[in-house]
């Protein structure tokens, strides 16, 4: 079970807005929608989106919304496990470092929404995150370490 308007999205406890979700079927699953929950989530704190279109676009079609967001058609991150279900981007198996990104790519912190750059001290370190290049990074809403 979970919500289908998210805490962090003002959602409620109420048996009206709980709906089962797997986090076993593929490509679309818990995991997927609790990316594009975080991503609203920071857009709205941070002023990009007003908080009555997130709770709107996640509760009508929540992956026609991660499109939306995310730009894409399908996940960007399938699972935070490992195995044959993880992308070359998706977070690394807890206690363990993330594998070295690409030469010019840098390490977003998916949940603070900052990213890090290749040499620097966080850079693949951080339990939620993935890789990618500056450029997508600053297009989906994240910023660079020390520039707030």
């Amino acid at each position: 079970m979970d919500h289908l308007i998210s805490l962090e999205l003002g959602g409620s406890n109420s048996i009206r807005n709980l709906w089962p979700e797997s986090r076993r079927t593929q490509p679309w699953n818990a995991w997927v929608k609790d990316a594009l929950e975080n991503k609203l989530h920071r857009m709205v704190c941070t002023g990009q989106l007003d908080l009555k279109v997130a709770q709107h676009d996640i509760a009508t079609n929540w992956i026609a919304a991660y499109k939306k967001y995310f730009h894409t058609d399908l996940p960007v991150s399938k699972s935070p496990s490992a195995g044959s279900t993880r992308g070359p981007h998706a977070n690394p198996p807890a206690g363990q470092p993330a594998p070295a990104g690409q030469p010019g790519q840098v390490w977003v912190n998916t949940k603070s929404g900052v990213y890090w750059k290749q040499g620097t001290r966080y850079y693949g370190k951080t339990k939620e995150g993935r890789y990618m290049s500056e450029e997508e990074a600053i297009r989906q809403g994240y910023h660079a370490a020390g520039s707030r």
